[in-house]
């Protein structure tokens, strides 16, 4: 398990290193603001392609903010990891809730992601923050629709690709907090099928037995393990969502919230978090931040 989360701590170093060491990338980050606070949708960036060749790159606010995402979520999971501060954890995915409201503003989608980090975003948003549900669902639901009219594999698409595990989860959590509609439209474009360790797991999640609830966190923890590669057939391709088993987490949530104790669980992958279950139903974010939310929603969200 700490192999798996030093991989993967590494991977994040790098990746805010990267954006540091990156003068293109710093001058995304220092035009951000200029969104935020002036309002400004267009950016052109001259950039040196190779010496004594220049090229504009223009970027709009949709594109300029899905870039900088990358660098609030290195910062988040670095901070978590130096100072156990799992609400900048929060605030570091929080930032992809608000960048596809945006896209449903600018009638975009996030091309670099597939249905399964949709479905985790919803899984992670209803959790934290189910103000938004609709809206990432209804980004989500716009996005099968978008995938399906578009491959010839049909529902056979979403066994090839490891689909059925993560929206399976979602519609579940869907229906457990009260989102039926939602979860309707999305059972539209998937064959409703689950591993076992999917079963087990909802089938037993209010149990208080310590060892059936072991046996389904140590299924669902080696699911996520096994699945998490860069590979496009796996529910867990994108490294945001390897780090942070958010499927596992949500889960976890729900027992505390019907305030069944989480003390019994004894597993070395997600111990880290075990801590931060069920004590942040609020979070204070930071000033760009709060103002992004109010850019992007308006005062009222």
């Amino acid at each position: 398990m700490e192999k798996f989360y030093k991989k993967q701590i590494q991977l994040w170093k790098k990746v805010y290193e990267d954006w540091n060491n990156s003068e293109s990338w710093q001058r995304c980050l220092n035009a951000l603001p200029q969104y935020v606070y002036n309002g400004t949708e267009e950016f052109t960036f001259r950039e040196e392609i190779f010496p004594g060749y220049f090229k504009d790159l223009h970027h709009d606010s949709f594109q300029l903010y899905g870039l900088c995402n990358h660098y609030f979520q290195a910062k988040a999971v670095l901070e978590f990891e130096e100072n156990n501060d799992y609400s900048k954890l929060v605030e570091g995915y929080y930032h992809h809730i608000l960048y596809i409201i945006l896209g449903e503003k600018h009638s975009k989608f996030e091309m670099g992601w597939l249905e399964y980090d949709f479905s985790l975003l919803l899984i992670f948003t209803i959790t934290y923050f189910p103000q938004y549900t609709s809206i990432v669902g209804k980004h989500l639901v716009k996005f099968l629709k978008f995938r399906h009219e578009r491959n010839s594999y049909g529902k056979r698409y979403h066994k090839m690709f490891g689909f059925s595990n993560v929206i399976w989860l979602s519609v579940f959590i869907c229906k457990w907090y009260g989102f039926n509609d939602l979860a309707k439209e999305i059972q539209n474009y998937f064959d409703v099928i689950a591993d076992p360790p999917y079963q087990l797991a909802t089938e037993n999640l209010l149990c208080t037995d310590a060892e059936i609830v072991n046996t389904w966190v140590a299924g669902l923890s080696d699911f996520h393990i096994k699945n998490s590669k860069d590979n496009l057939t796996l529910p867990f391709n994108n490294y945001y969502w390897q780090y942070y088993p958010i499927e596992i987490i949500a889960l976890l949530e729900i027992r505390q919230k019907e305030n069944i104790s989480n003390e019994i669980i004894k597993n070395d992958f997600i111990k880290r978090f075990l801590p931060h279950i069920g004590k942040y139903s609020s979070i204070e974010f930071d000033e760009l931040t709060r103002a992004l939310t109010t850019r992007i929603i308006g005062d009222n969200d």
